[in-house]
């Protein structure tokens, strides 16, 4: 048997090569269409074709805001620990515990989330400490004021642990990051999607019990919060319901922009009568857009409202830093000029009263008996 065997000077030229070949397949595979957007597209230029209209110039889908580095999203906090063990009977007010883990090495490099658990017990033992202290009559007043102190200062920077807990941490990274496709077209599989936003909920119930000063709750939910963290980190739901509303609002409005233009152009009917041009477009509106498209976007829209409603009554409790004003805008608010969903929805509107206008204009809007 003769082995063959590669000459020594062809081996970089052979690795060149296949680098090169990876390299290809990688950039095809990104630029390759999706199935969402192959649809859009199709629907897109149906109607184009049947209304006998030009394409919108403007092809290129809108970029997707990156993250902030974690640097504009961190809110800082006091770091009080000096002078407790002086001020406090800590062994009456059970909280020597406390204070020692969070002082200890682990402690000063706690993740986010625990630094909030932490908090938020320390808070409740401290203003339940506060009635013990005043019936206490060796209790200096100087000590009172500072415990007080101390409480108020606590209670005020609740917000921004919450915050950094779930806005700086790698859960939300994972979650916004850009290089996660739209929602598929296909819903059977939904649990883990339906995994991240009971998450979000339940963050946003979390905000609630502390907004409402239920700390006895909010300690409570506290004990799963590692297991939510971790469901938010596997399950991203965040880029891929934002990707969605993008194409839906780019194609709905590219939509209407043709609609619109034959429409200013001529009529499609005249003297409400149908044709046979205007039963294709019906065929059309029937096969693309209710068969299938209408459906994802239903899908979008319901995952769209629970992600934007945990994070509006999150933001209730915990506001933004300045630093990400423009970002949570655009990103996580839903009534702003520039948010993405405000666009969607009045890409939606639009879309609609289009369609309402040509098919109106040639009888074939849908009734109630041929619905």
């Amino acid at each position: 048997m003769v082995v063959k065997t590669h000459n020594a000077k062809s081996v970089p030229a052979l690795r060149l090569l296949s680098c090169c070949l990876v390299s290809i397949v990688l950039l095809c595979g990104c630029s390759k269409e999706t199935e969402e957007q192959a649809l859009m597209q199709t629907y897109l230029k149906r109607v184009a074709n049947v209304l006998d209209q030009p394409l919108p110039q403007n092809t290129l889908l809108p970029n997707l805001p990156a993250l902030p580095p974690t640097r504009d999203r961190h809110q800082e906090t006091s770091a009080i620990r000096e002078g407790l063990l002086d001020l406090l009977e800590l062994a009456d007010c059970n909280l020597i515990h406390l204070v020692a883990e969070r002082n200890s090495t682990l402690g000063k490099v706690s993740a986010p989330s625990q630094k909030l658990a932490y908090e938020v017990a320390f808070y409740q033992r401290l203003i339940e400490c506060i009635p013990l202290l005043e019936q206490t009559p060796d209790t200096k007043p100087a000590t009172l004021s500072r415990v007080r102190h101390i409480a108020q200062i606590k209670y005020n920077e609740l917000p921004k642990h919450l915050w950094n807990a779930l806005y700086t941490g790698q859960e939300i990274e994972q979650s916004l990051s850009l290089n996660q496709l739209a929602l598929p077209l296909s819903t059977t599989d939904e649990n883990p999607r339906q995994n991240a936003l009971t998450s979000w909920q339940f963050f946003a119930q979390l905000s609630l019990h502390l907004e409402h000063q239920d700390y006895g709750a909010a300690n409570k939910q506290l004990s799963q919060i590692e297991l939510h963290m971790e469901s938010l980190y596997k399950n991203p739901i965040g880029t891929p319901l934002l990707r969605s509303l993008i194409l839906i609002t780019h194609y709905l409005n590219q939509t209407a922009e043709v609609i619109e233009g034959r429409l200013a152009r001529r009529p499609l009917c005249f003297n409400d009568m149908s044709n046979p041009k205007a039963d294709i477009l019906k065929t059309v509106f029937t096969r693309f857009y209710a068969a299938q498209i209408q459906p994802y976007m239903a899908n979008t829209h319901r995952v769209g409202e629970q992600w934007f409603t945990a994070h509006h009554t999150i933001h209730n409790f915990a506001r933004p830093p300045a630093a990400i004003a423009e970002y949570d805008a655009k990103v996580f608010n839903r009534i702003t000029d520039i948010s993405i969903w405000n666009q969607y929805v009045k890409a939606r509107n639009r879309h609609t009263k289009a369609w309402q206008h040509i098919l109106s204009q040639c009888k074939l809007m849908p009734s109630a008996n041929n619905r």
